[in-house]
């Protein structure tokens, strides 16, 4: 069984009693799962340190007056731009819009992307750039999601593929050379998609029934992260839709991952003792070590992990953030935002962005 270093160990000793194995891996020596031997597992509650991440206002960008935004999606484009897509209270379409490196707009009002019709709003959106199409997937009020591939600076879409059930947040992930969208119809689904993006042929059918559902890229691999209630379930899945999957055997809700884009990943989530997160590795099937404690409290918790260090975000009257450094993960403060929570938010890689009223915030807590 993987095990996980002892924090103030001088011996070298494992623990072994927090550690959870799914599916069948071997993992040798003694190093907890995600982190380097010798480092520090972080797993007690962690003082408030003093890193300040200021957040960036948009300037140029201007959502407009009407209802507020409900759900942001972000990906990172080829360019280093950000692709930024939105749904707005009653207001049908889906609206989209890009962030350039320099933090200024392609535009000067967001696109509307994809226009709704028969009564239905778009409730859910979750975008992604594939590295040769930019893909959409829209969850609709009258109880489909459609699957869109978008044009590449988020003025339209280009086609468009119907199904019964909820959109997966985020709804894209690749597998080896393949990429795949997941959804919930009763149950999981997960369907491959072609190299022009669209779905091919039936979808993948989990035995879970999920309230929410996500995907992220682990290596050749594609984690699928599903809450039930309070349970999280995960599932390692290989290009040809294999899978490692099981539950862990704690408390939690809203599940986040991110990944190095090899074959380490970690979640945060709320569990016990509030915002914690668990270890992952997948390769090739899938552990994990924890859940252990971040030292804070709130909701909806976001894992980011870029070029720096990881960190984790969350909600708690206003976006909070820890950062690791070597003795584990040290907290910090977002400044220049607007007080209390934002209306919406989303984080890819190590950058966070939020939008207050008609305003959109971008934030990188995860430094260099």
């Amino acid at each position: 069984m993987p095990a996980y270093y002892r924090p103030g160990s001088t011996d070298g000793s494992c623990d072994t009693s927090r550690v959870r194995a799914l599916g069948c891996l071997i993992v040798a020596g003694c190093g907890r799962i995600g982190f380097q031997s010798g480092e520090l597992a972080g797993d007690a509650a962690l003082p408030d340190g003093s890193l300040v991440a200021p957040a960036i206002e948009i300037v140029g960008l201007d959502l407009g007056a009407g209802d507020p935004v409900t759900r942001l999606s972000v990906t990172r484009l080829a360019d280093g731009s950000h692709g930024l897509g939105f749904t707005r209270g009653q207001l049908s379409p889906m609206l989209g819009a890009i962030i350039k490196p320099d933090a200024s707009p392609l535009g000067p009002a967001p696109s509307t992307v994809s226009p709704s019709g028969g009564g239905a709003i778009y409730t859910d959106t979750s975008i992604v750039w594939n590295g040769t199409h930019l893909l959409g997937a829209l969850e609709a009020s009258d109880g489909t999601t459609y699957f869109k591939t978008l044009a590449p600076d988020l003025s339209t879409f280009l086609t468009f593929d119907q199904f019964t059930g909820r959109a997966g947040n985020p709804s894209f992930a690749r597998a080896g050379s393949t990429w795949f969208a997941g959804y919930i119809d009763g149950s999981a689904q997960v369907l491959a998609l072609g190299g022009d993006g669209r779905p091919t042929g039936a979808p993948k059918v989990f035995p879970a029934t999920p309230d929410s559902l996500a995907m992220i890229d682990v290596g050749e691999r594609a984690l699928l992260s599903m809450q039930t209630g309070a349970t999280c379930t995960f599932s390692s899945i290989d290009a040809n839709l294999n899978n490692a999957t099981q539950a862990i055997d704690a408390p939690c809700t809203g599940p986040h991952a991110a990944s190095d884009g090899q074959d380490r990943a970690f979640v945060a989530l709320v569990g016990a003792t509030g915002i914690e997160i668990i270890e992952v590795i997948s390769s090739p099937g899938i552990a994990f070590a924890g859940p252990f404690p971040i030292g804070a409290t709130g909701r909806d918790p976001r894992a980011a992990w870029g070029t720096g260090p990881r960190c984790v975000m969350w909600l708690d009257d206003g976006i909070q953030f820890a950062r690791e450094g070597a003795s584990g993960f040290a907290r910090g403060a977002i400044t220049n935002l607007p007080a209390g929570d934002p209306d919406a938010w989303d984080a890819i890689d190590d950058a966070g962005f939020a939008v207050y009223g008609s305003t959109v915030f971008r934030f990188s807590p995860c430094g260099a």
